[in-house]
């Protein structure tokens, strides 16, 4: 019983930091798109 309760609480850690990890690649993968985006714009304007 006790090796089943570990084995569960392994688990549901396992998977909050799966889903911390998640987050933290949503936002870096935005803060890379939005500045892409700038930088393109940016450009657009010099070239213009």
């Amino acid at each position: 019983m006790l090796y089943l309760l570990r084995f569960i609480r392994m688990i549901i850690v396992f998977s909050a930091e799966i889903v911390q990890i998640c987050h933290i690649v949503k936002r870096v993968n935005f803060t890379l798109i939005s500045a892409w985006v700038s930088s393109k714009t940016c450009d657009r304007r010099v070239i213009s």
